[in-house]
């Protein structure tokens, strides 16, 4: 029996998904209709790709949660009273009127708020005709989804003043109940979608390249200051120098380095649909070129104000009597300010001989 003729849900078989299809947007789309007596949670899984739409009828009450369900495209319709699948001993009509009456004072459980209530669905005479509502119900809120998560996730410098005029301009005509009332309507939004689109994607792909290509110089200018930001953080364990200086240092580079790392997609001839899945990058960010400079100078003065603490006449006089060969290159590197070949002496192990030698 083709399920386009089922009369009556009492008609379906029970807890077995059966193929259903209805057109939509001048397109045929394939689901699934399942009438079923329990819950089970492989329904609320993500449907495979074949498979546009399911729609549930369970035969009692049972608790649902939306936040459950793995897609917009499942829609469970819950009655208002247990109800016995059997033959029904009643004429078609009636059966089926009754059947109706259920639903309509129940509840309809969508991963999205559908435009339509369970009532409208079920007010209809036709099984059919309540089952195609309900589905195109559906995929009407999967694409007004999309599209509002798209033109959502944009952002849009001040000098793209046109284009976020057509943003807001589709946004407004985003109305499901709208929609799916009148489906005509869907041609012209999608054809203002595309050709916003066209012209979001080129300039967002140069941002792209433009802001990892930058991105990619201050990750390497930061990843060469890593030994010299370790050689801070040696000499500020010394507690006879005094205090530590610039300790915020420390937690910014652990803030910056992740963050400037280029996206994995940055080169790729794959060029991504924005925004980027990798790295998530919206048209109006821009590098942080002023916060890396201020933490490469604020880390060079640091590393000369301890250079300083340690060339002081004290401390000199302290290290002079060494007599070590290490704490006279150190000696060398600390009187010449050379804070380059500080990195290349300064270790673990000199800096606890230099803390034991100010200690005593």
């Amino acid at each position: 029996m083709d399920a386009s003729q089922f009369r009556s849900l009492a008609d379906l078989p029970l807890n077995q998904p059966i193929p259903w299809r209805i057109t939509y947007k001048g397109e045929e789309r394939p689901g699934q209709l399942l009438v079923a007596d329990r819950w089970d949670e492989r329904w609320r899984q993500e449907l495979p790709e074949a498979t546009q739409f399911r729609i549930i009828f369970l035969t009692r009450p049972q608790e649902v949660s939306p936040q459950s369900l793995a897609d917009p495209g499942i829609a469970v319709c819950l009655p208002a009273s247990e109800r016995a699948l059997k033959e029904p001993q009643a004429p078609y009509l009636e059966a089926a009127a009754e059947e109706a009456s259920t639903y309509a004072s129940g509840a309809l459980v969508t991963q999205l708020p559908l435009p339509v209530a369970p009532q409208a669905v079920f007010s209809l005479p036709e099984l059919r005709q309540q089952i195609d509502l309900l589905a195109r119900a559906l995929l009407t809120m999967k694409d007004v989804h999309a599209m509002r998560t798209y033109l959502d996730a944009v952002e849009l410098p001040e000098d793209q003043k046109e284009l976020a005029l057509d943003r807001l301009a589709i946004l407004e005509q985003l109305d499901p109940a709208q929609l799916l009332a009148n489906p005509h309507l869907w041609s012209s939004l999608e054809a203002l979608f595309d050709w916003f689109k066209s012209r979001y994607r080129p300039l967002y792909l140069g941002h792209h390249q433009a802001y990892h290509r930058s991105a990619a110089s201050l990750h390497d200018r930061l990843l060469r200051a890593k030994p010299q930001l370790e050689a801070l953080g040696r000499l500020n364990s010394i507690a006879e120098l005094g205090p530590p200086l610039a300790q915020g240092l420390f937690s910014q580079y652990e803030r910056l380095e992740p963050a400037l790392q280029p996206c994995p997609l940055w080169e790729s001839d794959a060029a991504p649909e924005p925004p980027c899945p990798a790295c998530g990058l919206k048209l109006g960010h821009q590098v942080p070129q002023r916060e890396v400079e201020r933490f490469l100078g604020q880390l060079e003065k640091a590393l000369g104000q301890q250079l300083g603490r340690l060339s002081s006449q004290a401390i000199g006089q302290i290290l002079a009597r060494s007599h070590q060969a290490k704490i006279d290159q150190f000696l060398e590197v600390v009187q010449a300010s050379d804070l380059a070949s500080l990195v290349n002496v300064l270790d673990d192990e000199l800096v606890a001989f230099l803390r034991q030698l100010l200690a005593g």
